[in-house]
């Protein structure tokens, strides 16, 4: 996550990113954060976001090597799409693809479950970056109360953010 908000501070991006795990609401935060530091609010031009199993993968590709329209990058979400589980000739077409990139698009993946070993996730690892994001620790999500509340001008002792953390659980959604 360090190297996801070194890129974001250094203005300077991977061709793509894979953000997976179990802990959603960070993967949902970075991917949210990437996603506003690459491509202004109201540019519908350079934005494309597709969400679910059974992508259009000819479709996305043809996006990608679109020139972006008055803008440097040209940016496309992928949210749970299957294809880092399994293989399949469209997901091998497409880890060659993502090999080739071109240096004006950016590729936002944002899964659940991710096998290492396939070939789209090699391909992504190769070229940019994968980052998986599982439960922090208990110190981890204390820490993360503190700040949230901070941020509102509010404080919590150290015994009731455990209590709080105790009662709802180590989910941060």
């Amino acid at each position: 996550m360090k190297r996801i908000n070194e890129d974001i501070k250094n203005n300077s991006f991977k061709p793509c990113y894979l953000l997976f795990g179990s802990e959603r609401y960070l993967v949902t935060s970075y991917r949210t954060r990437l996603k506003n530091a690459l491509v202004p609010e109201d540019d519908t031009m350079n934005f494309n976001s597709f969400n679910g199993k059974g992508l259009d993968t000819d479709e996305v590709i043809s996006l990608g090597v679109t020139l972006p329209f008055f803008a440097d990058r040209r940016v496309i979400m992928i949210d749970g799409s299957g294809m880092f589980k399994g293989s399949s000739e469209t997901n091998t077409k497409f880890a060659e693809w993502i090999k080739n990139i071109p240096e004006t698009t950016v590729v936002i993946f944002s899964e659940e479950d991710v096998d290492k070993r396939s070939a789209m996730y090699k391909a992504v690892a190769e070229k940019g970056l994968a980052v998986e994001m599982n439960g922090p620790k208990e110190d981890e999500l204390l820490t993360f109360i503190g700040a949230r509340l901070k941020k509102n001008d509010l404080q919590i002792t150290g015994n009731d953010a455990s209590y709080l953390l105790s009662s709802v659980g180590s989910d941060m959604m």
